[in-house]
């Protein structure tokens, strides 16, 4: 992955040097007047060390488990982090909102409704944090995942076409009925969270508008 780390340091350049002017100390205090300033140098420095990591990991030499936990983890936490800023600078209890759902495309029938946000968690779900115990969308139902398998064009041929679109992984998430008709197929796409990783990194320079903006007294 190639992620600019311009982004977050301009952001980061400007936001410590506008911390000292008193509009912007006065605004990230929250309503008990408490300070929200390390809230954000939390979410930086995350934000730098999973921008980092993400960059050093080469999915054409590393097409494995590991790289592709580590791959989700971090974008995890780039995630996470720039909802806490966004929720320092916006004043807001929500996460920030993302772009319109154009990621994460050929989902699984069962997901289709959900955005992207709430994909990626299902995603980061069955890959690492409960495979063991996974709700279905809008529904009481569990599922379980079988550890995800990166493709083989030799012996996956014919599952690779079975599912829309492809897959750089899958993994099956059956039932709790053994050789259940209803397992679900579902594809893992490398280049999909790449692209969902760079809409989180470019929240850096919205990031960057806002403090301005408070600093000059334009909102």
């Amino acid at each position: 992955m190639n992620l600019s780390t311009e982004y977050i340091e301009k952001f980061a350049e400007c936001y410590c040097n506008r911390l000292l002017d008193c509009r912007i100390s006065y605004y990230i205090h929250d309503k008990d007047n408490h300070s929200r300033a390390n809230t954000v140098h939390s979410g930086i420095i995350w934000s730098r060390e999973a921008v980092k990591q993400l960059n050093s990991i080469d999915f054409r030499n590393n097409h494995d488990l590991n790289h592709l936990i580590l791959l989700i983890t971090y974008i995890d936490i780039l995630l996470e982090a720039t909802d806490q800023i966004y929720r320092v600078l916006y004043k807001e209890k929500k996460q920030m909102p993302l772009p319109d759902d154009t990621v994460f495309l050929n989902r699984p029938e069962l997901y289709k409704s959900l955005d992207d946000r709430q994909y990626f968690k299902e995603i980061r779900a069955l890959l690492s944090a409960h495979p063991i115990n996974l709700n279905e969308p809008n529904s009481k139902e569990k599922r379980f995942a079988d550890t995800p398998i990166g493709y083989n064009p030799i012996t996956d041929f014919k599952s690779y076409h079975k599912i829309e679109g492809g897959y750089d992984f899958s993994s099956r998430l059956w039932t709790a009925t053994r050789h259940d008709e209803n397992t679900i197929h579902f594809p893992i796409r490398i280049n999909e969270l790449e692209a969902f990783a760079e809409i989180l990194n470019n929240r850096y320079t919205v990031f960057l508008q806002r403090v301005r903006d408070i600093a000059y007294k334009r909102i």
